[in-house]
């Protein structure tokens, strides 16, 4: 059961988002999964989550496996074979090619956050954003932890120069890992 700040955040997150298709790669996750998809469940509290792209790389562990368990229990799973380990970034494009609604949320499957956190706090900025603070602003900056600092600052100045130079009234990037791209740009 929602309480009424869980629901004000699922009714921002379905007015921002009406659709959304989540697409992740994965390669020897196996020990990962499990605390992934429990993630994605609470997830779908906030968000209208109609696709579930998974993407195996060519995994040597039981990481197909268990993701093709997980799609005959879930109709909105969809799993792709890469046949590269190495390519994990050809994996994220193959799921995008197959993302059918209008927003994709690009995320890791190796669990170095919490997702349905992270989206969660992502909300409340937009929310004390537009509704506290009276501001139209959809922009939300975000680091990923447990990472050098050179990779933070590299982080903070690409979020910096995609505000600069893509900044629109529709555009959204949180920037770092997860990201919600509008489909349409990325296809």
């Amino acid at each position: 059961m929602l309480n009424n700040y869980e629901l004000i955040l699922r009714d921002l997150g379905l007015k921002i988002f009406p659709e959304i298709t989540l697409v992740s790669s994965f390669f020897n996750e196996e020990a990962n999964i499990q605390n992934f998809w429990s993630q994605i469940k609470k997830l779908e509290k906030m968000l209208n989550i109609v696709e579930i792209i998974f993407v195996n790389n060519a995994s040597s562990d039981n990481t197909l496996k268990i993701l093709k368990t997980i799609e005959k229990k879930d109709y909105r799973v969809k799993v792709i074979s890469n046949n590269s380990p190495s390519n994990y970034s050809q994996g994220f494009a193959n799921g995008i090619k197959n993302s059918n609604s209008q927003y994709t949320l690009i995320t890791h499957s190796d669990c170095q956050y919490n997702l349905d956190e992270a989206i969660r706090y992502w909300l409340e900025i937009i929310y004390k954003k537009n509704v506290i603070l009276n501001k139209n602003d959809n922009t939300v900056f975000s680091i990923r932890l447990n990472r050098p600092i050179h990779l933070r600052i590299n982080t903070f100045l690409n979020c910096s120069l995609t505000r600069f130079f893509l900044f629109q009234g529709r555009y959204i990037d949180f920037f770092s890992q997860p990201k919600i791209i509008l489909t349409s740009l990325i296809k």
